[in-house]
């Protein structure tokens, strides 16, 4: 995946904090990490969530078998344990437009119904995190985080800094290669070059005909007092890292994953 370029001071394996020689896509990806960290002015900030909050969201969905049920429709996801976090390893396929007026006209199916019960839905930044658009003050008035979004009670949409623990545990899984590991082994043009060795199958869903993957995070940017950049995860049909991506409100639908709080 590249060779080392560069050093940077991040968590190790052990969960260390320590100067390491990465490759080109783990230092990219970690840039961006770091922009946000050194200038977090520009970028939403969610309040953490009080106890009540939490309570408030309802009796958190536990695992069972290997997979959760979402008692608001009855659809069962397979997750998996990656490290100390806990994933879907299914994309999202709710849609309520009573509970959840908000992704009325933002969300859909890469093709048709039946589509949708294969790959999950396709939604846009605020659908997935149950948000009506507004400044940042109105914004962040709406939730806090951990951000629940679409997500069942006890799961929440991901951070652009868990989405960096996941890719981080399996480069350290992988010998140094970044976030390798994590894709499906079938349904891409260019077949990855490393095993689905955790089970997360990460799987190309689009309404284009690009072919790759785009998963939501909870992270947005603007200036002043408009949230304009969302941010997502990105994986290439030909290329086994993920990237971080930025986009405008309506310039690009995500698949959701939720990760247990």
């Amino acid at each position: 995946m590249g060779k080392d370029v560069d050093v940077i001071c991040d968590y190790n394996a052990d969960s260390v904090l320590a100067y390491q020689r990465v490759s080109y896509p783990h230092y990219n990806f970690f840039g961006k990490i770091e922009d946000k960290r050194n200038d977090p002015t520009r970028y939403v900030q969610w309040e953490k969530c009080s106890d009540e909050q939490l309570a408030a969201r309802g009796t958190p969905v536990e695992e069972q078998g290997g997979y959760i049920a979402d008692p608001r429709d009855g659809r069962r996801y397979r997750v998996t344990t990656i490290g100390k976090q806990v994933w879907m390893a299914e994309n999202m396929n709710y849609y309520d437009t009573l509970a959840a007026p908000n992704m009325i006209g933002l969300t859909g199916c890469s093709d048709d119904v039946d589509s949708c019960e294969a790959t999950g839905r396709l939604y846009y930044w605020h659908a997935a995190m149950n948000l009506v658009h507004g400044t940042k003050d109105e914004v962040v008035s709406q939730t806090c985080a951990p951000v629940q979004g679409i997500c069942p009670a006890g799961w929440h949409i991901p951070s652009l800094e868990e989405w960096h623990e996941l890719a981080r545990y399996a480069t350290y899984k992988n010998d140094g290669a970044f976030g390798v590991g994590l894709k499906a082994e079938t349904d891409w043009l260019t077949r990855p070059n490393f095993d689905d060795m955790f089970g997360f199958s990460a799987a190309p869903v689009t309404w284009t005909t690009d072919k790759d993957a785009y998963f939501v995070t909870s992270d947005a940017s603007g200036s002043g007092s408009s949230v304009v950049i969302f941010y997502g995860i990105n994986f290439y049909y030909n290329y086994d890292s993920p990237e971080i991506i930025r986009s405008t409100m309506k310039g690009r639908t995500y698949s959701v994953r939720c990760v247990k709080d």
